[in-house]
């Protein structure tokens, strides 16, 4: 149940967000400042990034043994 809400809180603030007026231009310069945004995000902060994700993939949930080895 708490994940319903949380998703439902999440497109309620997306939808906040963004206003629905907004021309085609304008949301193809904000996609195309974001994505800068995020591709220079990336390029500093890629080991860090890589590293984090490397930790959430051996992470082991007893209720899905099979998605990831269990801790030595």
């Amino acid at each position: 149940m708490k994940r319903k809400k949380h998703w439902r809180r999440q497109l309620q603030m997306e939808h906040d967000l963004f206003a629905d007026d907004l021309s085609d231009e304008t949301v193809w310069a904000l996609r195309a400042c974001l994505q800068s945004l995020q591709m220079a995000l990336e390029s500093r902060y890629l080991g860090q990034l890589m590293r984090h994700s490397k930790r959430l993939e051996s992470l082991y949930d007893p209720a899905c043994p099979w998605k990831s080895p269990p801790p030595q």
